[in-house]
């Protein structure tokens, strides 16, 4: 069984938090933001290589956890809930983006990687949390989506997809945990600051004889495009005290004000740079939409190379 550093034990008061995929970007700084809050939460930061995480903060405890492992969520929770008695937080954020290219041409195992982490995954270590929770009558589970999940763009079929399932999945857990006291939250992160792009542009290789070959530049272009252009990505520090803030609104310190009046997390938080942008999108008709994707994108150029069908 994993042993995280004992920083915490069951007569700890503060909310106990779990975030996975803490060795960069949104969830490295989920954890840090909320260990930053150390009065109100203690934090467990996971990721599937320790080593990754040994550079965050002394006071957040780190634990080995691969969400596309049955037995290594069920050892990391039991863990947690054997040191501590309970998660009052999950922030379920260990996610993939390999699938990057023209729909009908990645291949067919990217997309089943892509949604192994970010859907099944994420559906596995709910399953494994969620019902402490309900035991308990408390709870709060932070889905960390994306706005791609809303409005999808050309090229990121798997991740928009697997991302617009967990949002479906998001929305229906949380009319089923309603009764349980326990509140589900879906974060939809903007344009954040990270390597993300670096590292899709790697799995981008189109074969000679693609019909988008003549195109592989905007594809190209996809697997950065959160990261350039203007407005630029949020910091991700500032974005994760941002999602702290609305996602975890505080409750009063008055036992009979905060009784009366308990501010309840919302259903979505929507926020980064360029989230604004995607909300103005999502309400537009489809067409109207897509017609404005497709320029952004360059799309008339699709099919007019020499690819197959030419």
């Amino acid at each position: 069984m994993p042993r995280p550093e004992r920083l915490a034990t069951i007569a700890d008061k503060r909310k106990i938090v779990l975030v996975s995929g803490c060795s960069s970007g949104i969830g490295q700084a989920l954890a840090i933001e909320f260990a930053s809050r150390n009065k109100e939460y203690h934090v467990f930061a996971s990721a599937r290589n320790l080593d990754s995480i040994r550079c965050l903060p002394s006071s957040i405890e780190r634990i080995q956890l691969d969400v596309t492992d049955e037995e290594s969520t069920k050892r990391c929770v039991e863990s947690v809930i054997a040191q501590v008695g309970r998660i009052d937080v999950l922030v379920n954020n260990a996610g993939v983006n390999t699938g990057t290219g023209p729909s009908v041409e990645v291949e067919l195992d990217r997309y089943r990687s892509t949604f192994e982490a970010n859907f099944f995954g994420l559906i596995r270590l709910t399953q494994h949390v969620a019902p402490h929770m309900m035991d308990r009558r408390q709870g709060h589970i932070i889905q960390i989506g994306s706005t791609v999940g809303l409005v999808p763009l050309p090229y990121a079929a798997s991740y928009a997809a697997s991302k617009a399932a967990v949002h479906s999945f998001s929305e229906t857990l949380a009319m089923e945990l309603k009764g349980f006291n326990v509140d589900v939250t879906v974060v939809a992160p903007g344009a954040i600051k990270s390597s993300i792009g670096e590292k899709n542009v790697k799995h981008i290789k189109l074969p000679g004889d693609s019909r988008y070959k003549n195109v592989e530049d905007m594809v190209q272009y996809r697997a950065i495009y959160s990261q350039v252009g203007r407005p630029a990505p949020s910091p991700t520090a500032d974005f994760a005290r941002e999602v702290v803030d609305r996602a975890c609104p505080r409750q009063s310190s008055w036992s009979l004000v905060a009784w009366l009046w308990r501010t309840k997390p919302p259903a979505y938080v929507i926020a980064g740079s360029r989230s604004s942008l995607i909300k103005l999108l999502f309400y537009l008709p489809v067409w109207v939409r897509q017609a404005l994707l497709g320029r952004a994108f360059q799309m008339g150029r699709v099919g007019k190379g020499k690819g197959k069908s030419a």
